[in-house]
């Protein structure tokens, strides 16, 4: 992922003037930058033999949902727009949109030895795309194609809302799957 995120900045400078804010400001970018995160402690704590925090496990839940809502929201829509690929390398552009998602979405559902989710807590999946969409609002800026002002504010405010369902539809499905034992019956 460090890889891929390197490489995506690079490969976007060549072709652009790099805005941080602009790069930093995709929401796949910023979900990516929490799965190396997530991975660094992981690792961490693997080698260490020390079990999943709960902090740490919501924090991994909400970057999973992060992640597997990229994917998903990248292989309906935005790949069939052809949005966001200018200047990126392909094996970059497939490891954080393809396999990055898919990864921690594995990693989450077959993986065991984490500290089961209260469902009260399950709103907290909306606090990054929430917290993200009023940013990207008030910068005026727009990184994704349902957020053109073309589409008048109805269209965009039935994508944001569609969006935000499928986010706790996600979540959900992580919480409840935190209550399941691991498909291989292992724990971290």
């Amino acid at each position: 992922m460090i890889a891929a995120l390197t490489t995506t900045f690079m490969g976007v400078a060549i072709h652009h003037t790099v805005r941080p804010l602009d790069f930093f400001g995709y929401f796949t970018i910023q979900s990516s930058a929490g799965a190396v995160v997530v991975l660094a402690v992981l690792a961490f704590d693997g080698f260490r033999g020390r079990p999943d925090g709960h902090l740490f496990t919501l924090f991994r839940a909400v970057v999973s949902v992060d992640m597997f809502a990229s994917g998903v929201l990248y292989a309906f829509g935005l790949v069939q727009a052809g949005a966001g690929n200018e200047g990126l390398v392909p094996w970059a552009n497939t490891a954080i949109h393809v396999a990055g998602p898919l990864f921690f979405v594995l990693d989450w559902f077959i993986l065991g030895g984490r500290p089961v989710l209260s469902w009260s807590s399950v709103w907290i999946v909306l606090i990054h795309p929430v917290a993200w969409l009023i940013v990207t609002v008030a910068r005026g800026w727009v990184p994704y194609p349902f957020l053109s002002p073309e589409l008048g504010v109805p269209t965009i405010a039935a994508s944001c809302a569609l969006i935000a369902g499928s986010f706790v539809a996600i979540g959900a499905l992580v919480w409840w799957s935190s209550r399941c034992p691991s498909v291989l019956g292992t724990t971290r």
